[in-house]
Order: C-alpha cells, then sequence, then structure tokens
C-alpha cells in the first residue's frame, strides 16, 4: 500500500488536510472510494478501512473535516456552517488527480460523515458508482419541542462555542481497545459539542430528510443494531426516502456505533467490497 498526505487549500484559504492510500505500484486501480469520517473523529483513524481495500485494488481518499484532526485549525471540535464541511468534499473531489477521474467513484460516510455525504449527493448531484452510509446520524434533534430548539439556536448565535454535550466513547465500540485508542488519541476531540455545531447538526438533518428522494444513485445502507449514539431506525428513513432503485439495506445484530471498528470489522468491509464489485 501506498500512503500520501495532500493539504489542499479550500476557496476561502482554509488549509485542508487530506491523505490518500493507493494500492502498491503495478496494480491497476479499480475505483475510487471517498471516506468522510463522524464528529470529533479524523482520516487516520480509518487505516486498517484503506488498507483492506487497497490490498483488493481500490484507492481510498479521506479529509479531516474543519475543526477535525490535523484540520482543526485555532477551532478543535468546532465548525461555523455545516455546509462548509459538504463544500469541502466538493472540492476535495475535484482535486482528485485527472488520472483517477475515469474510475468508477464512491462516496463512505460514517456517523456525520453519512449526513455530510447524502447532503453532497443531494446538493450537489455527482455521477458517483455509488454511495455508502455507516450509521448515517439522521436523529439530531428529533422529538424536540419546537420552543426548545428555538433556545437552542439563541444560544448558537449568542454563545456558539458553549459546550452541551460529550460523547460517551464507550458507545462507540464493543473492542475495549479501540476504545482506549480513541480516548487516548490528541487528534480526537475529547471536549462537549458546541451549540453551534449541534444547531447547524440539527438544521442538516431535517434537510437531509426532505430531500432525500433526490438521491438516485445506487446505495448501501448499513447500521448497527445495538448502536446507542445513532438510532438504527435511521438506516431504515434513509432507505425509504432515497428514489435509487437500486438499494440494499443491512443491520447488524449486536454491533455498536463504529461497524467498521467492531469486533466484526472484516464481516462489514467484505459487505462493502461485494458490493463494490458489482457496482
Amino acid at each position: 500500500m501506498q500512503h500520501q498526505t495532500n493539504p489542499l487549500t479550500m476557496p476561502d484559504g482554509f488549509s485542508l488536510f487530506s491523505q490518500m492510500w493507493s494500492p502498491d505500484s503495478g496494480v491497476a486501480a479499480k475505483g475510487v472510494v471517498v471516506l468522510i469520517h463522524g464528529l470529533g473523529e479524523h482520516s487516520g483513524r480509518y487505516g486498517h478501512v484503506a488498507r483492506y481495500f487497497t490490498d483488493r485494488g481500490y484507492i481510498v481518499v479521506a479529509p479531516d473535516h474543519r475543526g477535525h484532526g490535523r484540520s482543526q485549525g485555532k477551532a478543535f471540535g468546532y465548525f461555523e456552517r455545516f455546509s462548509t464541511i459538504v463544500d469541502d468534499v466538493h472540492e476535495l473531489v475535484k482535486s482528485l488527480p485527472s488520472t483517477l477521474r475515469g474510475l468508477p467513484l464512491y462516496v463512505l460516510g460514517h456517523s456525520m460523515g453519512g449526513l455530510v455525504s447524502l447532503h453532497y449527493v443531494i446538493r450537489y448531484t455527482p455521477r458517483i458508482s455509488g454511495l455508502i452510509t455507516s450509521a448515517a446520524l439522521l436523529d439530531v434533534g428529533e422529538g424536540l419541542n419546537p420552543l426548545v430548539t428555538g433556545v437552542l439556536k439563541q444560544v448558537g448565535n449568542i454563545a456558539p462555542k458553549l459546550g452541551l454535550l460529550k460523547l460517551d466513547s464507550t458507545t462507540i465500540s464493543r473492542d475495549p481497545k479501540v476504545v482506549a485508542a480513541y480516548d487516548g488519541d490528541p487528534f480526537v476531540f475529547r471536549g462537549k459539542i458546541s451549540a453551534r455545531v449541534g444547531v447547524e447538526l440539527a438544521a442538516a438533518v431535517d434537510y437531509a430528510k426532505h430531500n432525500l428522494s433526490k438521491i438516485d444513485r445506487p446505495a448501501l445502507i448499513l447500521h448497527g443494531a445495538a448502536d446507542r449514539l445513532v438510532k438504527p431506525q435511521c438506516a431504515q428513513i434513509i432507505y425509504d426516502g432515497v428514489s435509487s432503485k437500486d438499494k440494499t439495506i443491512k443491520i447488524y445484530d449486536g454491533l455498536y456505533h463504529e461497524i467498521l471498528n467492531e469486533p466484526e470489522q472484516v464481516r462489514v468491509m467484505d459487505d462493502i467490497y461485494a458490493w463494490l464489485k458489482v457496482h
């Protein structure tokens, strides 16, 4: 496997960290997988995923979102606008070398990255060969009283960086080594999710739910049945909402939020690979 880092300058001047993993030289690439990570984490946590797919002939490209990982800048764990995160993915895809543009392109988004992926396909209608979501975040703000929502919006404007909620790391995986690595990773944000980020996510979820029918690309929708961070029902919402005629849903019994970091991760990646081969 070959690896390189690619800092990209966004239209507003922000330097976005990204990296690319490629098959060994001499191996013809079968396609490109753009991997979009979740809230608070970073692309470096997916090196094992990249190795699995490069061993099978795929190139994997992944950014660190603004406020995350090596793109944290001055505001670790924070971003002003969710739409900017989506725009960054669009710019990343546009920046791919011309030698890769004839290859099948797939987007794989986990958790908030799944929500980003949905927005990317809805807003930019890229001619991708497939969309894959892993525990896509689609339940922020669900069931909140409109009055509470209004107050949160005000807080998000007045004190945008006020911390409201910290994620429980024990919910990400049943593997204690994964949890320990997550808690000890200096590039993982372990503070409280800010008011502005929470408001932006709630609005992004609402937009995605009302525009899922605009997605007509082949879709593979994955979720762990024992996920306590994002309700497994979110997968069904996506499946029912997209207009794709070619769509598949898989709910894994007993798996927590990070299905690509569970003890059964190879089974999950095998399922993704089997799907890629026919798309």
